[in-house]
């Protein structure tokens, strides 16, 4: 079983790359944010108390287990999630592919990078926050995601690419998750 987790900061597109897989989770076969998930949001919460972050691992540990035909779960995040805003409201990756992987689960991260004035831009026009706290969150996410991922083998997706290029990044999406190309999803709107 494999686990595909997407991530990037805020703003970096995290919608258009969940488009290549939109008819790939209909399938019965890959599990979309599932009985993990809430657990997983729990535990990254800035304000989780030591015996807390291990009943929470035990409840992640627990929704990962699935049977039968499943091969695949999917999830994504941005950094950091949720509300109020709070730079350090996000996943640590490593522990993240720690706990999967002691589940027998190979984790698959795909790392969206977008240059970053428009992941800014983005979050602004969004309403996320004004433009200094949204540039703060932003590029202090960008550099606490790369140097989490310098430490695992990741999928670097650059935005700007994907946007003109989906049949290649079909393709390279393809050869790492070992999904077939044909299942993937290739329209974009722009």
């Amino acid at each position: 079983m494999k686990f595909l987790f997407i991530i990037g900061v805020e703003g970096a597109g995290h919608s258009l790359v969940r488009t290549f897989f939109e008819d790939i989770l209909e399938y019965n076969w890959i599990v979309d944010q599932g009985n993990w998930h809430t657990a997983a949001n729990t535990l990254w919460n800035t304000h989780v108390n030591g015996f807390d972050q291990l009943r929470l691992i035990d409840r992640i540990q627990h929704g990962l287990q699935y049977g039968g035909n499943i091969k695949y779960l999917f999830d994504s995040t941005s950094f950091p999630f949720g509300q109020p805003r709070d730079t350090l409201r996000r996943p640590d990756i490593l522990l993240y592919k720690e706990i999967i992987e002691s589940c027998s689960i190979e984790f698959k991260p795909i790392f969206i990078n977008r240059n970053l004035s428009d992941a800014i831009k983005s979050g602004v026009r969004r309403k996320f926050a004004g433009y200094t706290l949204q540039k703060k969150i932003i590029e202090d996410n960008y550099m606490y995601i790369k140097n989490q991922l310098k430490k695992i083998p990741y999928l670097r997706l650059d935005f700007e690419h994907v946007i003109l290029n989906p049949q290649e990044t079909v393709t390279v999406l393809s050869n790492y998750t070992g999904i077939q190309p044909e299942l993937f999803k290739i329209e974009i709107k722009k």
